[in-house]
């Protein structure tokens, strides 16, 4: 059966802080009355997607972790502007294409962890990543150094005749070359560990 985030309206119109890890959700919705929340802990339930409808009513949400859930799809945090921390460790993120909802103007994303998904696999993901998020100190556990910024602002990724769509870089043509005319090494792969910010509560 459908289990929402809240089967009943929520009265609490101030609260900042909501923890609902491991509770079966496979929904999110009910935040209506949530308009000031700033941090979201959906860990561990059963959320395929993060949908447009249930997230719309929490535009100054700032911090939003869902680790281990089996999300796909992220149309939902289109309109998340103010959200500088996302936590998707362990889901099932395999098109970088997703994550063009996080980058345009006013996008406020400081960390990002998708360490267990299909995509950090993806040729090019991390340097892609970078490019398209200008304001990221972190991803995927790692802070990200200004020279790796300045090698991925080397480039930018492509865009399908669709429109401005997230793409993976062609990191063998975009590598910087040695003094003898051969391309450096390759970029290390994104660390697979992962944390959760401590700001979100546990219990």
């Amino acid at each position: 059966s459908t289990q929402s985030t809240w089967g009943m309206q929520l009265k609490c119109s101030s609260l900042k802080r909501l923890a609902l890890k491991g509770n079966q959700i496979t929904k999110v919705d009910g935040l209506e009355c949530l308009a000031a929340l700033q941090e979201l802990c959906l860990d561990r339930n059963r959320l395929r997607g993060l949908d447009d409808e249930g997230l719309r009513a929490v535009p100054h949400l700032r911090i939003l972790t869902a680790a281990d859930n089996t999300i796909k799809t992220l149309t939902g945090l289109r309109n998340l502007k103010a959200l500088r921390s996302l936590v998707l460790t362990g889901n099932r993120v395999s098109d970088l294409w997703e994550l063009e909802v996080l980058t345009g103007p006013g996008a406020a994303m400081q960390e990002l962890m998708l360490a267990g998904n299909a995509v950090c696999r993806k040729h090019g993901y991390r340097q892609t990543v970078i490019a398209r998020l200008p304001g990221i100190l972190s991803l995927d556990a790692k802070e990200v150094s200004p020279e790796e910024r300045q090698q991925s602002a080397q480039f930018a990724p492509s865009r399908p005749n669709s429109g401005s769509r997230l793409a993976t870089v062609d990191t063998n043509r975009a590598r910087p070359l040695s003094s003898n005319g051969t391309h450096k090494g390759p970029f290390r792969n994104p660390t697979r560990t992962s944390t959760v910010p401590s700001s979100i509560r546990k219990d």
